[in-house]
């Protein structure tokens, strides 16, 4: 199949068949460079150690460039997977697309970094040069959405959400358009009228919180700063009402 072939299969979440077509492999169909794309693998399976054990036992200056850049590629995952070292993921991003410019995990890296330093147009070209390698990526879809939701581009976000295949994280990411655009005013309104009236408030509250502590919890998981924000927004606003309907609750007693 080749290194070619696999990292393909790679790009497209088959981390475990790759390794075991690599097990599986006949001696004419395996090649040097099998270690790199196995150790790219297993770190996308969270098995860090593992990769890292395997890279170490790997002459990367004897490998094409195109297995140094898996290799330094799987490095970098590792790297971020144990966030030691933040500037040393970036220099190894950065080397593997010195190597093959069709690194699609160091463009994705590279663009979540620009991200974490609100560099919302950095990370785009990032992220648009990964998804023109690999158009079917609805990950890649997605973050360009996320990205372009931050700088406040609606329409073009929603385009990229709509093309991404059918997901929890498109659903949710619908949502979050729709909250962040002329429907956020209706909801706030209904979380109001829902906190603030006496025969609804604490039941409310408490339902309202739930799901919102749900959204960021959800969103910590998957590291996606959009659900978060979204949640944590309506969350606040929950609070709000919530000490406002106590405080008008206790002047009423009074």
């Amino acid at each position: 199949m080749g290194d070619i072939g696999f990292y393909l299969s790679i790009t497209e979440g088959q981390y475990s068949e790759v390794i075991d077509r690599l097990d599986h492999a006949v001696p004419q169909d395996q090649s040097p460079d099998d270690g790199c794309i196995r150790a790219l693998a297993y770190v996308l399976l969270k098995q860090p150690n593992d990769s890292r054990a395997l890279l170490d036992q790997i002459d990367c200056e004897n490998c094409d460039d195109r297995a140094k850049a898996i290799c330094l590629e799987a490095e970098m995952l590792v790297e971020a997977y144990v966030g030691e070292d933040k500037d040393r993921v970036e220099f190894l991003a950065r080397q593997a697309l010195e190597f093959n410019q069709h690194s699609i995990f160091a463009l994705r890296i590279l663009g979540h970094i620009e991200e974490s330093r609100k560099n919302f147009e950095g990370a785009l070209d990032h992220y648009r040069s990964a998804l023109d390698i690999y158009p079917e990526s609805k990950r890649t879809s997605l973050d360009i959405a996320r990205n372009l939701l931050f700088l406040k581009r609606r329409a073009e976000a929603l385009r990229f959400i709509k093309g991404a295949p059918l997901s929890m994280k498109r659903i949710a990411y619908h949502i979050s358009v729709a909250l962040r655009g002329p429907f956020r005013i209706a909801v706030i309104l209904a979380i109001a009228f829902l906190v603030v009236n006496p025969s609804t408030a604490s039941h409310s509250f408490w339902a309202i919180t739930a799901l919102c502590v749900t959204g960021m919890i959800s969103s910590w998981v998957i590291s996606d700063n959009l659900i978060f924000s979204t949640a944590a927004y309506f969350q606040v606003s929950t609070i709000v009402f919530g000490i406002l309907s106590f405080v008008l609750s206790r002047v009423m007693i009074e």
